[in-house]
């Protein structure tokens, strides 16, 4: 049995899950936390969800539908709490929605201007003081980010992020009915960010007995889920996806590997949704890091895939196989060149993974040149 790679902690969230505990939940928060309260709603989901909110309290409603969010964006929401002293701040919607919950959680308590806890792209515990209460659902399945300590910004149309201690939220309800009515496009794209965090995050020299737990349940509820709700959208599926997203959020305490790295420095050439790049990254990491691994881990990748083999090498190629396989079935792109990217390119990206987001928990430690490589295996 292999060692902790190192200490694990879960995150302070109160996570529940389960179809229809939406409303029920988030009366319960309201009524535990006096005074008014700011939601941030998803544009998708807000006549679902906002006459909920009416309901039950006191609520300023904010629609959202700008992508991905902007430290201007950001900026503005986190002043207008700090300024109307909300008690308490909620996040119904994706990745984006809940990463500016947390953030303007911050506002009340902390005192300086969000711009000021901003230090260069990567910015932990800048924030010194606790925030006030946060309640986040899910509405997609996806980024995890309702477990997680990140929100990712985008400052001169570059992704920052900025974490810490504080920014757990307090509550976290994963009620699957609230991505019943998600398009087949955004359940493929935000199923494969979920499923790079699972893979990258088990492949990571960080991870330990315990994310891999996440990562392997999470990884087998993706492989029989994710083409079923793309296809289907039946109810079974959109659980097991929800579940696999919440598996992945709590796998990310291991790290992302080189697979997220050359997402970002992709959509920085090219503006692409974060699932599509990590998705088109992922087999082609998966064919450069399982070498690296030993032969147990391996294994049990290769059994949470459902693949069987005579020989390692063999059993790898089938595990990149399934990847492409999934990739096919929900009508992604498997190649860089269907993204736009050129080899001209090339350079500048593989600069960009090296430079700006390094992953040194990657099991294959990699420079420019083998960027480039890579790169062009992609191509």
């Amino acid at each position: 049995m292999r060692a902790l790679a190192e200490a694990f902690g879960f995150p302070p969230t109160k996570i529940m899950i389960g179809e229809n505990l939406f409303e029920s939940s988030l009366v319960d928060f309201v009524g535990q936390n006096s005074g008014k309260g700011f939601a941030i709603v998803d544009a998708a989901v807000v006549q679902k969800v906002a006459p909920v909110l009416q309901r039950v309290g006191k609520i300023q409603v904010h629609i959202y539908n700008s992508g991905e969010p902007s430290v201007e964006i950001a900026s503005q929401l986190y002043k207008n709490v700090r300024e109307n002293s909300y008690d308490y701040v909620i996040g119904i919607g994706g990745g984006s929605v809940i990463d500016l919950t947390k953030l303007c959680g911050m506002a009340p308590t902390n005192p300086l201007s969000l711009e000021e806890y901003v230090s260069g792209g990567r910015s932990h515990n800048t924030f010194k003081s606790r925030g006030v209460p946060t309640f986040v659902s899910p509405t997609t399945a996806g980024s995890g980010s309702e477990v997680t300590w990140v929100s990712v910004l985008i400052k001169n149309k570059r992704k920052i992020f900025l974490s810490g201690d504080y920014l757990f939220p307090t509550i976290a309800v994963v009620d699957p009915t609230l991505t019943y009515s998600l398009p087949p496009k955004q359940t493929a794209l935000s199923g494969l960010d979920a499923f790079s965090h699972l893979v990258e995050s088990w492949l990571s020299k960080k991870a330990n007995a315990i994310t891999e737990c996440f990562s392997k349940k999470g990884v087998e509820l993706v492989l029989k889920s994710l083409i079923n709700a793309f296809h289907k959208s039946d109810e079974h599926s959109r659980r097991n996806m929800s579940i696999a997203a919440l598996l992945g959020g709590l796998a990310l305490r291991a790290e992302t590997v080189l697979g997220h790295s050359l997402a970002y420095a992709i959509t920085h050439k090219t503006p692409l949704p974060h699932g599509l790049a990590v998705g088109v990254c992922l087999p082609y990491i998966l064919e450069l890091d399982l070498p690296a691994l030993s032969d147990e881990k391996v294994h049990e990748i290769a059994n949470a895939f459902g693949v069987k083999a005579q020989d390692r090498r063999e059993l790898e190629s089938k595990i990149v196989k399934s990847v492409f396989s999934i990739l096919n079935s929900v009508g992604l792109p498997t190649r860089l060149s269907e993204l736009g990217i050129r080899q001209t390119d090339f350079q500048e990206i593989a600069r960009d993974c090296v430079e700006t987001f390094p992953r040194k928990a990657n099991p294959v430690s990699y420079d420019e040149e083998l960027v480039v490589s890579l790169l062009h295996r992609m191509l």
